[in-house]
Parts: C-alpha cells; sequence; structure tokens
C-alpha cells in the first residue's frame, strides 16, 4: 500500500483568514464559525485602546460605504456612532494616524482570502457580520472609550474655546449609555458639572464654568427659550452694575434696554419660567455662592453668561434680529411709535 492511499481518505485542512478550517465553509453553521473565529482574530491583533476605538470607528464608515446592503447584519449592532465622532476621526487621518491593525487585518488578510471561495456580495455581508460580532463581544469596553475620547474631544474643544463644538461633543457623551460608563465614587458635582475634585488653581476654575457654560446650551431646545434665557441672564448681570462691568465689556454684543429691561417669560406670551434660567437658579448659583462667597459668585455667573453668548453669538444675533422686527411690526399696527423706533435701533444695529 503506497502513502497516497493512506492518506487520500484523510480531510485535508484549509488556512482561511488566517486559521485553519477543515474545509471551505459552506453551511450555515460552518459560516457563522467562520466569522466568530475572524472576530475572535481582530480582538486579537496586537492593540491598544485607541486602537480599539479607532477599529469600531474606521470599520464602522468602510461597512457603510459598501456596494451590497448589509443592514440586515448590523441591525444587532449594541451602539449607535454619531457624525461627530466620525468628524473628528477623518480629521484624524488626514493629520496622519498610523494604520490600524484591526482593519489591516481585515483588509489585507480577510477579504482577499474571502474572495478566493465567495462571491464579493457574500464577502461584504461576512465583514458586515464580523464586525457585528466583534462589537458585540466588546460592546462595554467600546461605550467606555467612546465616552473616554468625547471626553478628550470636548475638553480640547474648551481649551481652544470653541464652546459650540463642545457641547456638541457634551451631547454625545450624554447620549451614549451611561450604565456601560464606569463610574468614581469620589467624583463630584458642582455648577451641574461632573468633577473628579473641587477646582483649586484658576485654569480649573475657567474649566469648570466653561463646562457649565456647555451645560446650559443643552437646557433650552427651542429658539423662543434661548431668546428668553438670553435676555432675562443679560437683565440678571446687568443689575450687578459695576461689580461685572468689566466682563460685560467683553461679550460679543451689547443689548438695548428695550430688549431686556424688566422682561420675563412667565409674565409674557409665553406663560412660563425660562429653562435656562431655572437650571442658572437651582443648579449653576447655589454652589457659587456656596463655594466662593455672593461677590465672586455675581463675576464668576457674568463670565459664565459670557462664555455661552460667545459660544452662540451668530445664532444670537439672529434671534435678536428676528424678534426685533417682529416687535417692531407689532409696535407700527397699534400705534405706538415711540417703541416702533425703539426696536429700529435695534434693527438697524444688527442688519448689517
Amino acid at each position: 500500500m503506497s502513502l497516497f492511499d493512506i492518506f487520500k481518505g484523510k480531510p485535508k485542512s484549509v488556512q482561511l483568514c488566517g486559521i485553519e478550517f477543515p474545509s471551505v465553509p459552506r453551511q450555515r453553521d460552518e459560516i457563522e464559525n467562520l466569522t466568530n473565529a475572524i472576530a475572535k482574530k481582530v480582538g486579537q491583533t496586537p492593540n491598544d485602546e485607541q486602537d480599539i476605538y479607532n477599529y469600531v470607528l474606521d470599520q464602522h464608515e468602510q461597512v457603510k460605504h459598501f456596494k451590497t446592503d448589509v443592514s440586515i447584519a448590523l441591525a444587532g449592532l449594541p451602539f449607535e456612532i454619531y457624525p461627530l465622532e466620525v468628524a473628528a476621526r477623518k480629521a484624524e487621518i488626514g493629520n496622519f494616524s498610523p494604520p490600524n491593525p484591526g482593519l489591516v487585518y481585515i483588509n489585507k488578510i480577510v477579504k482577499p482570502d474571502l474572495l478566493k471561495h465567495y462571491p464579493p456580495q457574500l464577502v461584504e455581508f461576512l465583514i458586515a457580520t464580523v464586525y457585528l460580532v466583534y462589537c458585540n463581544s466588546m460592546d462595554n469596553r467600546i461605550e467606555y472609550l467612546r465616552v473616554k475620547n468625547a471626553n478628550k474631544n470636548r475638553d480640547n474643544c474648551i481649551a481652544q474655546g470653541d464652546s459650540s463644538t463642545a457641547a456638541k461633543w457634551a451631547k454625545v457623551i450624554n447620549a451614549i449609555r451611561p450604565d456601560t460608563i464606569p463610574e468614581k465614587s469620589s467624583k463630584i458635582r458642582l455648577c451641574g458639572v461632573e468633577l473628579e475634585k473641587m477646582p483649586d488653581t484658576k485654569e480649573e476654575q475657567l474649566r469648570m464654568m466653561a463646562l457649565a457654560a456647555i451645560g446650559l446650551m443643552q437646557q433650552m431646545p427651542t429658539e423662543q427659550d434661548v431668546y428668553w434665557f438670553v435676555i432675562e441672564q443679560y437683565d440678571r448681570i446687568k443689575s450687578c452694575g459695576e461689580l461685572v462691568a468689566a466682563i460685560m465689556a467683553t461679550y460679543p454684543f451689547q443689548m438695548f434696554e428695550i430688549e431686556y429691561l424688566d422682561r420675563k417669560s412667565e409674565n409674557s406670551y409665553v406663560g412660563h419660567k425660562n429653562p435656562g434660567i431655572v437650571y442658572v437658579l437651582n443648579h449653576i448659583f447655589p454652589d457659587l455662592i456656596k463655594h466662593y462667597g455672593p461677590v465672586n459668585a455675581q463675576s464668576m455667573l457674568a463670565y459664565i453668561f459670557g462664555t455661552y453668548l460667545n459660544g452662540n453669538a451668530a445664532a444670537i444675533q439672529a434671534l435678536r434680529l428676528k424678534y426685533a422686527v417682529h416687535y417692531h411690526n407689532n409696535c407700527v399696527s397699534t400705534g405706538s411709535l415711540s417703541y416702533a423706533d425703539q426696536w429700529n435701533e435695534v434693527i438697524e444695529s444688527l442688519d448689517k
């Protein structure tokens, strides 16, 4: 008996995607084992936390642009990737980011190997399935890394004075499921902001106030909320006089008395207190008084309000013009010409 006769009946194993299989997977359960094994291999590629985070974002973008409809394969994805995360990752790649080991494995080994045995449409479906299996196996860790990176990006925006983008990052952080984020019992809340400790230095206080301003942005979902908050809070800050005059001088605009003086949303057609004002009175101002005293609290609140104005200046100016035109026209129609003239001054200062 020859060696051929001895071994001819023995199944020949195959190497596929760097993994050994008895034969090329064809049956449903074999295909499932294949995608599970590849997903496990992705998790074993040499990588650190940032590599894991980058793989999740990079593979997500790649899968989204597959020619094949892979929506069924991704239906069980345990989280949603937000456009801001994708945009930040693309900017990072544009500034040079080293190749991601997980994606290199998929693109350089998995995809070519699968294309030798399966049609392109099935290959794309399998890669999407691998991504789904990987994400489900790493769910909590991925969410933690997303929060960690979002916090880093938010803090960078704050440091650069970009409070508008920082507020968008804050929304991303809040949108991620809180039960997946490790909590530290030592954290404190100050002015609605979660901190590791009380701010000791001036820089830490400025950062806390910038975060408080971002928290404010999230309290006012409508244009009406924003407009009434701005005019009411401006009136409150203005009433502090010389104590805050220097801070108010740094605001991106100054307002006319007819816009803000003694105006409150609960006494107007709105009919209820402004949510932004309520938030300031319940969550920000009491903490400032408690920890810094009433005099410093006024100055710090003026600074927080100024940060809010600077981060939303263009939108607020547009709202001021919109409401000024509305009130001017109302005054003209009712014959209140002196008030119409005052509103016209506001319009002329904004309509340039």
